[in-house]
């Protein structure tokens, strides 16, 4: 539509309406601007791959450790989201108050220690090179279910499908619609048909990085599609997000949130995708465009064409 000209702005707001990986060939069309925010920017919406606690294997700590330094981080990154996406550390939003107070670096890619707790734990790896570990062990098969009308999620299905592989890790896709995907994770986190893995987007309501990105990711008490979606249940987590909210002092938050980070980093609930820089994609002759993610919008009022721009 922008290409034709019968939309003049778009952008992904609080869901991918415009994917990233469409960009750059837009960037391409002298008829269209893309608008990247800086990097002081806070990114608002990110993206993961939620982990079912609950739920054999994935219910084992040391699994869900190998798994998060299975991915290429870098490589998502630069094939799905090339300069809109960004290294990050949950569950708070990048650039967002309290964010990330240990300084806690983003899993790295090692796919030899993936492979090495995996053996510990005596698992049966066949890897790509037809090396088998722990023969007589069980295989390691996985479920990542994915919105199939999202590009940036079917590419990233297929690179994590690949990634696994490459530590012996057998890993089936299950593309869904929209509508399923909200069914499926309003079910008990233990029901058989809850996301085993789950690629997710999460953008706070509003802008609070307490609440809204910390405690209704890592609480129980919103497990499944509340927010807590990995239906990760720590008791030391639970009791500090309980009165996170209603602390005033500012330290003590940052001691409370610091604690929250190191466990959740630790437990890795979640693989940690990147978070996307806020971008949209305008027609030339459109100006006065500003984005307010405090109201999760555009304010129209601004906005003027300019038929003399394009010339």
């Amino acid at each position: 539509m922008l290409d034709s000209g019968k939309a003049q702005l778009m952008g992904p707001l609080t869901l991918p309406a415009l994917p990233p990986l469409y960009l750059p060939s837009l960037g391409q069309n002298p008829c269209l601007r893309v608008v990247i925010e800086p990097p002081s920017a806070p990114t608002w919406l990110f993206l993961m791959i939620t982990l079912d606690t609950e739920k054999y294997p994935l219910n084992i700590t040391a699994v869900r450790v190998a798994l998060v330094h299975a991915i290429n981080y870098t490589e998502i990154i630069d094939t799905v989201a090339p300069s809109v996406g960004e290294l990050y550390v949950g569950p708070i939003s990048p650039e967002m108050p309290f964010y990330n107070p240990s300084n806690l670096p983003p899993y790295n890619y090692d796919p030899a220690l993936s492979i090495q707790i995996l053996k510990s734990l005596g698992f049966k790896l066949t890897l790509p090179n037809g090396t088998v570990i722990n023969p007589n062990g069980q295989p390691l098969s996985l479920t990542l279910t994915y919105v199939s009308d999202d590009p940036a999620q079917v590419k990233i299905a297929q690179e994590v499908q690949i990634m696994l592989s490459q530590i012996g890790v057998q890993l089936t896709l299950n593309p869904v619609t929209t509508q399923q995907e909200e069914y499926l994770i309003s079910q008990s986190c233990t029901a058989p048909t809850y996301p085993e893995m789950l690629i997710w987007y999460w953008y706070p309501s509003w802008p609070d990085s307490i609440y809204q990105d910390l405690v209704v990711q890592t609480n129980a008490m919103y497990s499944g599609i509340a927010g807590d979606v990995s239906c990760f249940n720590n008791t030391i987590v639970n009791q500090l997000t309980d009165v996170l909210p209603s602390i005033t002092n500012e330290t003590l938050m940052t001691q409370y949130v610091a604690q929250v980070y190191n466990i959740t980093y630790q437990q890795a609930p979640d693989i940690w995708l990147y978070a996307i820089k806020q971008y949209w994609v305008q027609s030339c002759y459109v100006n006065g465009v500003y984005w307010n993610p405090g109201v999760l919008g555009y304010y129209f009022a601004l906005m003027y064409y300019n038929t003399t721009a394009c010339s």
